[in-house]
């Protein structure tokens, strides 16, 4: 049987949360989601550190979506991290960043990323980018079971 997905959000900008809220609650199907406001904290979250140490309400993530530029530690150290973690591998990171500089997005493959989008200008296409989010990795990508 496949794992459902439950993604982790992993982003700093407080306007980019709000988008990124109002888009989830207005896509289709409705999956597990928290939010994570930089890389230490998304850590935090994967090792099951407090606060974030009851898997009841914090369940494991099959997806995190991960924006790179963030204070403490940027995203870029997440997904190296992730690499290092045997147990973490099933785990599906996602970039969500502003960059859309070649040397970032082969940086970010390089250290595992599966997919990588370029947050748009325009704040009502966010919609659209997770309604293409969650078409994909909820409806059409098989993921493996536990």
């Amino acid at each position: 049987m496949a794992t459902p997905l439950r993604i982790l959000v992993v982003e700093d900008d407080p306007d980019d949360t709000l988008l990124l809220q109002r888009a989830f609650a207005s896509a289709p199907s409705h999956v597990p989601i928290h939010y994570v406001q930089d890389g230490q904290e998304a850590i935090d979250f994967l090792k099951a550190q407090p606060p974030f140490d009851n898997p009841i309400e914090q369940p494991l993530p099959t997806l995190v979506l991960l924006d790179l530029k963030m204070p403490r530690m940027d995203g870029f150290d997440v997904l190296e991290w992730l690499w290092r973690q045997p147990g973490q591998s099933r785990i599906v990171a996602v970039v969500f960043s502003s960059s859309n500089q070649r040397e970032d997005i082969n940086r970010a493959y390089a250290l595992g990323a599966r997919s990588y989008f370029v947050k748009p200008a325009d704040p009502s296409q966010f919609i659209d980018i997770v309604r293409q989010l969650q078409s994909y990795w909820l409806e059409h990508n098989v993921l493996p079971g536990d």
